[in-house]
């Protein structure tokens, strides 16, 4: 596979240039390592093009994985609960609910670092 463009959300791609040279060099050797031909394993059902094999993602997500790890990358999921509490009554006594948002983080180097924080 290769890199065919960037999108460097609030700077991400310059933060990771910056600081953590090494976690990007690991990740883009990764992307070139990975042979893209090999994971054309879903097949379309969908009317216009059925039949057509596509890429799948399931098979992509554990490539990836795969050659992380042998970097010595390891999967690390961090779930926290975020709750904005919207105390604003209305006039008829109701407030309205406290709304909750799930929040997941993915992959995390094995250093103690997580490069995917802006700290």
């Amino acid at each position: 596979m290769k890199i065919a463009a960037y999108y460097s959300h609030l700077n991400g791609y310059e933060w990771l240039q910056y600081h953590k040279r090494d976690l990007w060099l690991e990740l883009s050797s990764t992307i070139e390592a990975i042979d893209a031909s090999t994971l054309r394993t879903k097949v379309s059902k969908e009317r216009g093009q059925q039949g057509r094999m596509l890429y799948s993602p399931t098979d992509l997500n554990s490539t990836f994985l795969r050659e992380l790890n042998k970097l010595g990358w390891k999967e690390n999921r961090v779930q926290s609960w975020q709750t904005g509490i919207d105390a604003k009554s209305r006039k008829d006594g109701v407030t309205q609910a406290i709304t909750c948002m799930n929040v997941r983080t993915g992959l995390r180097s094995g250093q103690p670092a997580n490069c995917y924080s802006m700290r």
